[in-house]
C-alpha cells in the first residue's frame, strides 16, 4: 500500500472510532473496536465486476451533449482545421474496404 493511502486508511479508522465515542458518549474500548471489525469481516462480500471496462462506453457522435461540450467540440474542430491549414497537412483518402 502506498504511504498516503495507508495514512488515509488510518485517519478514516480514527475518525470512525472518534465518531462512535462521541455518538454514544463513551470512552474508548478496544473490545468494541475488535467486535466491530469481526462483524465487518463476516458481512464483507466484495462484489467483483465481470467487466471492468463496462463503465467506459464507446464514443457516439450522435449522443446528446450539453451546450458547453458542443462549444468545446466546435472550438477543437476549428483549431484542428487551422492547424491543418497552417502546416499544409493533406488528409489522404482511405481506400474502401472490400
Amino acid at each position: 500500500m502506498k504511504p498516503k493511502a495507508a495514512l488515509g486508511l488510518c485517519m478514516h479508522k480514527i475518525c470512525r472510532i472518534l465518531y462512535g465515542m462521541l455518538k454514544h458518549n463513551m470512552a474508548f474500548d478496544a473490545n468494541i473496536d475488535h467486535n466491530n471489525r469481526k462483524k465487518s469481516r463476516k458481512g464483507n462480500t466484495t462484489k467483483s465486476r465481470k467487466d471492468k471496462r463496462r463503465r467506459y462506453q464507446s464514443f457516439d457522435a450522435k449522443a446528446p451533449i450539453s451546450g458547453r461540450h458542443s462549444k468545446k467540440r466546435k472550438e477543437r474542430k476549428q483549431s484542428q482545421s487551422d492547424n491543418i491549414a497552417q502546416n499544409g497537412i493533406i488528409e489522404a483518402s482511405v481506400p474502401a474496404s472490400v
